[in-house]
């Protein structure tokens, strides 16, 4: 049985309260799968949180190395153009992966 299916069948088979203060009975095994399916929930939360901010790092870095206009020298400075790519020299993708910290 999938978990959607048991989910479905505790459903239809457990009673729901209409006041607050009733209690409702389900079976010892059915109680604790539920408490599993809320302590999965939990740390699946927490791993798309994660997974979220690293997504966020990627994304920067990718659209920093994408840019065009990193690539062009700057030539305010007619004796040492800076090229914001060759300055970086990878940097933001190493902090993007976790290899090196941000500053």
């Amino acid at each position: 049985m999938t978990d959607n299916e048991r989910l479905e069948e505790l459903m239809y088979n457990v009673g729901r309260s209409l006041n607050d203060d009733e209690h409702v009975l389900i079976k010892e095994e059915d109680f604790q799968w539920l408490y599993e399916q809320a302590e999965r929930v939990q740390d699946l939360k927490i791993m798309l949180k994660v997974l979220g901010k690293r997504n966020q790092r990627y994304k920067q870095a990718l659209e920093f190395y994408a840019d065009e206009e990193n690539y062009m020298p700057n030539v305010f400075n007619q004796w040492e153009p800076v090229i914001k790519i060759w300055k970086d020299s990878g940097k933001k993708a190493r902090q993007a992966l976790g290899w090196e910290e941000s500053k």
